[in-house]
């Protein structure tokens, strides 16, 4: 799939590994093949390969990172093979920052975009998540926050999901995030709008779960090229 290109002369560039913190949204769900097929906009370099397990849309605010805050809205279709390994892919990305969209895809491959984002705290409990491109909005979320909460660390998974990504010189890069922090399991999407044109639309879907990342510590390090 053809990326836009972007003039990385005019932003600033942060090498890795990156340490982001902030807090979002991971609405899990399991997206039938066929939807994957024809409206999950696998790359070339994946086509055939898709394997089912569970995808996720997520929607981040990030407070920090070594480009400054951003907004994050992303689709992972579920897993995928290559060679002997599983590995998860972001087919359909949009953050609120071009150094973020320059890094991302000059870092990891990350095939991201830009688009505006708006953030609206609904209620004390309930926090609405919007997404546009050129003024013209294709996204929104109302997702209700859970009582219960506990921490997570994934650096102690003995199996941690990894990214595989193809950098736009054509090589794949595989990547293993570390998710620190505060997680909720028990919100509730209240509503889900999508203009599929601009990102795959879930919205009749049903989630298999959702995570509330309360307090969020994100380590993307250095990735490992596969081929």
């Amino acid at each position: 799939m053809q990326q836009p290109s972007y003039d990385s002369a005019t932003t600033t560039r942060a090498t890795p590994p990156w340490q982001l913190t902030g807090s979002g949204w991971v609405v899990l769900y399991r997206f039938p093949r066929a939807f994957v097929r024809d409206y999950g906009l696998i790359p070339d370099h994946l086509a055939g390969t898709f394997r089912g397990g569970i995808g996720a849309v997520m929607m981040i605010d990030y407070r920090t990172s070594p480009v400054g805050p951003y907004r994050e809205l992303l689709f992972i279709p579920g897993v995928f093979r290559h060679g002997r390994r599983k590995y998860y892919a972001v087919t359909k990305i949009y953050v609120s920052s071009l150094d973020s969209v320059v890094n991302g895809r000059e870092n990891w491959g990350i095939p991201k975009s830009v688009a505006e984002f708006q953030i609206t705290q609904e209620s004390e409990s309930t926090q609405r998540f919007e997404a546009a491109v050129n003024g013209e909005l294709f996204f929104s979320a109302a997702l209700e926050s859970g009582i219960l909460r506990f921490p997570v660390n994934t650096r102690v998974n003995p199996f941690p999901p990894t990214l595989l990504q193809q950098h736009d010189d054509g090589r794949l890069l595989a990547t293993t995030p570390q998710l620190g922090g505060t997680i909720s399991v028990t919100g509730t999407v209240l509503e889900m709008a999508v203009a599929g044109r601009h990102f795959p639309d879930v919205s009749a879907f049903k989630p298999a779960g959702l995570l509330e990342l309360v307090k969020m510590r994100l380590y993307f390090p250095i990735p490992k090229v596969i081929s």
